[in-house]
């Protein structure tokens, strides 16, 4: 009785807990792309005779993962396929997701109708003042900012063509030449002013793409230390996450906006909550195609740096900057110098006030440390050079890192070291020679990653030096392993399979009525043969299905079509159990035994029969 009451609560406990984990089980269960439609891209690695394939194909992997699914929310696979090749595998996602992802364009749409075109501003700025400033009040919306921006706009706008008004007069009427001069002059002036304020007033509106931005920044708080606090718990200090400080600059700029703004946000927050993958494979192709180009560049100095030289002073710094802010750093570059993002800015501070400072001053905080950087839409830029003489990159001609590592400085701090390839330490040579004590920038797919001094000549072998953490001497080691990696995948997928969510649904309809039909037939023939111990075996059959659902809930392992016919497949090695040891009670009756010991015989006598069973779908559960 002991064993029972113990076996007993063990059974209903395992019950309780499938069951919980299970349901319900549409958003439990995962379902494989037969199941729910799907992509699977296969892709070729070129894999050098020099080169171990078992140690080259994990790195693509793994680089791969990282630039596809950096946060692990989606269920996308990458396995290695023979030799030479990897599959990447995503699930397409089902109908509920593409209805919450409409409602979530629908609102974005609402909140970019509110933004002003260019065409429309020029429209309204070539009407009369009373007509002007009824406009004023519907493209504001309510806004002082954008309202006080338009009149000044006007403004501007009056003033450039008065004094072309009167620059034409005084070249009719054959004033002077200095004169002239003057009157070109102030019309330049005033053109330049309202060029400015019109590119900055369609820069500020709220595009789409700007939401979007703000809506895919990472949601975790920031976390800083603070060296100054006196206490233990005061030691971290808790900052909003990117994406909350996003959207706030979004509502600070447009504080009328902010109730639409809010539906945007809970409507993509539910979008995002049910969100498993992307959402076609042409996003897929898009990442893995994103090729992870490795470069070096020269960064450009500030005006009145820290160490007061000019060798590397762009001469257009000023206007540089200027352009940034009010047409974005495609728009902002020069003949001889572009503008980089920073691919992750928390590595350019450590402490509380350093990131007050950054806030605060993103230009004179990097002004300090020698770097020309300006903030756009929230994102940071470096100002790097873009000469022949000052860069390295593919297009100047093949090269490739052979390796990365942690390793050590002269002093014993921890360092990051690499080794180029033999065309690599030539150009890497010649790149650092004659900049010895500039700054030198390490870019992935134009991206700042870091950008440390050069304090001496590299060419075959170079250390990364500074106050390194570990995690950060990893993420280095990750750009560097990933610039070496970007020649080794096919450009394009050798192969390519798509299931549509339709078939897909069609085969787990198919599977779903397979399993109860085979649940039934079974359960039937053994009520009907065996009338009460029948049904004991009928329970346990469903006890078993609930089992293996709820393991495979939380394993969070995905539902294939296959696994439907091993689940079915389970219904008759599960039952067969049941009839072995059936009918070695029913000899054991007829021998004269008692229930009891009939019972006690049958189980021992065909536990064996039920092992040997096991072991054999055992042996080729493993060969498959």
């Amino acid at each position: 009785m002991r064993h029972f009451v113990r076996n007993s609560c063990i059974a209903i406990a395992m019950l309780v807990i499938a069951f919980w984990s299970s349901y319900p089980t549409s958003e439990t269960i995962g379902l494989g792309k037969d199941l729910k439609g799907g992509a699977s891209l296969t892709y070729a690695v070129q894999i050098n005779a020099s080169e171990n394939a078992n140690e080259v194909i994990p790195k693509v992997i793994e680089v791969l993962k990282r630039r596809i699914d950096p946060n692990g929310l989606y269920e996308i696979s990458i396995v290695r396929q023979g030799q030479d090749r990897i599959e990447i595998t995503m699930p397409l996602p089902g109908e509920h997701v593409v209805v919450l992802k409409k409602a979530f364009e629908d609102e974005l749409e609402k909140l970019s109708g509110t933004a002003i075109s260019e065409g429309e501003f020029d429209r309204v700025m070539r009407m009369d003042g009373e007509s002007r400033a009824a406009e004023f009040g519907r493209l504001s919306g309510g806004s002082e900012t954008i309202l006080k921006e338009l009149e000044e706009a006007a403004d501007a706008k009056d003033e450039s063509d008065g004094v072309r008004t009167q620059l034409d007069l005084a070249e009719r009427s054959g004033v002077g030449d200095e004169t002239l001069d003057e009157l070109a002059q102030l019309a330049a002036d005033a053109e330049i002013r309202y060029d400015l304020l019109r590119d900055q007033i369609l820069a500020n509106a709220v595009s789409p793409a700007l939401v979007r931005k703000a809506l895919d920044q990472s949601t975790e708080p920031k976390y800083i230390r603070n060296d100054q606090a006196t206490s233990e718990k005061d030691r971290l200090v808790k900052f909003d996450s990117p994406r909350d400080r996003a959207l706030g600059r979004i509502r600070e700029r447009h504080p009328e906006l902010s109730d639409q703004l809010d539906r945007v946000v809970e409507a993509f927050n539910a979008y995002d909550a049910k969100r498993e993958s992307l959402d076609d494979a042409s996003d897929l192709k898009r990442l893995v195609q994103a090729a992870g180009v490795l470069s070096f560049r020269i960064t450009c100095d500030p005006v009145g740096g820290p160490d007061g030289s000019t060798a590397y002073v762009h001469p257009q710094e000023l206007e540089l900057r200027a352009k940034l802010q009010s047409k974005g750093p495609r728009q902002a570059s020069a003949r001889d110098a572009r503008w980089f993002k920073i691919n992750k800015i928390d590595s350019w501070y450590d402490t509380v006030a350093g990131y007050r400072q950054l806030e605060a001053d993103p230009a004179g905080y990097f002004r300090g440390r020698g770097y020309v950087v300006e903030e756009f839409e929230g994102d940071y830029y470096m100002l790097g050079w873009d000469t022949r003489s000052l860069r390295m990159t593919q297009a100047d001609g093949h090269w490739g890192i052979a390796n990365s590592r942690q390793t050590t400085d002269q002093l014993g701090k921890p360092a990051i070291g690499f080794e180029m390839n033999p065309s690599g330490a030539l150009f890497l040579g010649e790149l650092t020679g004659p900049n010895v004590g500039a700054n030198m920038a390490v870019l992935l797919d134009d991206e700042v990653y870091t950008a440390p001094n050069l304090n001496s000549r590299i060419s075959k072998q170079g250390i990364i030096q500074g106050d390194f953490t570990i995690a950060e001497i990893n993420y280095v080691v990750r750009v560097l392993t990933a610039g070496s990696l970007q020649a080794k995948l096919s450009p394009e997928p050798i192969s390519e399979n798509t299931i549509a969510p339709e078939l897909g649904q069609d085969n787990l309809d198919a599977g779903i009525n397979a399993g109860i039909w085979a649940l039934v037939i079974v359960s039937g023939f053994m009520i009907v043969y065996y009338f009460g111990y029948g049904v004991v075996a009928v329970i346990c059959l469903a006890v078993n299905a609930l089992l293996i659902i709820g393991a495979i809930a939380l394993s969070r392992a995905s539902l294939t079509l296959p696994g439907i016919a091993g689940i079915i497949l389970t219904f008759g090695m599960a039952v067969d159990a049941n009839v072995l040891i059936y009918e070695r009670i029913r000899e054991e009756l007829e021998k004269g035994l008692d229930l009891r010991q009939a019972v006690r015989m049958g189980k021992d006598k065909a536990l064996s029969s039920i092992v040997d069973g096991n072991v054999t779908n055992l042996i080729v559960c493993f060969v498959l």
